[in-house]
C-alpha cells in the first residue's frame, strides 16, 4: 500500500509539474488582458500627461507580447489614447476638458 501511495504521488507530482507551465501562461494572460481592457476601459480619467509619460509607454512594451490576444488588447487601448492625444494636438482648447482627472462618484 505504501509503494502504491508512493507510486501515485510521482506521478501526480509529474502530471502536475507538467501542466503548471501552461496554467502559469493562461494566467498570466487572462490578467494582462484584463489589466490592458481596464486601462481602455477607464481612459477618461486620466490626466494627458499621466497618458503620454506612463501609460502608453508601459502600453507599448506589451506590443510584443507572445500571446495574440495579449497583443489586439494592447493596440486597441494604444490607438485609444492616441486619438484623445491626437484630438488635443488637433484642438488645443479641448485640453481644459479632457485634461481634468474626472472624480469618480460614490452612490450608495
Amino acid at each position: 500500500m505504501i509503494q502504491y501511495a508512493v507510486t501515485v504521488r510521482t506521478i501526480c507530482q509529474a502530471g502536475w509539474l507538467a501542466v503548471l507551465p501552461m496554467l502559469y501562461v493562461e494566467a498570466v494572460t487572462a490578467v494582462l488582458c484584463l489589466g490592458v481592457l481596464a486601462l481602455a476601459a477607464t481612459q477618461q480619467y486620466f490626466l494627458l500627461s499621466e497618458v503620454a509619460v506612463r501609460i502608453l509607454p508601459a502600453l507599448c512594451q506589451l506590443t510584443v507580447d507572445p500571446e495574440k490576444s495579449v497583443r489586439d488588447n494592447v493596440f486597441r487601448a494604444i490607438k485609444g489614447y492616441l486619438g484623445k492625444l491626437e484630438k488635443v494636438s488637433e484642438d488645443p482648447t479641448l485640453r481644459e476638458s479632457m485634461g481634468k482627472c474626472r472624480r469618480i462618484k460614490y452612490t450608495e
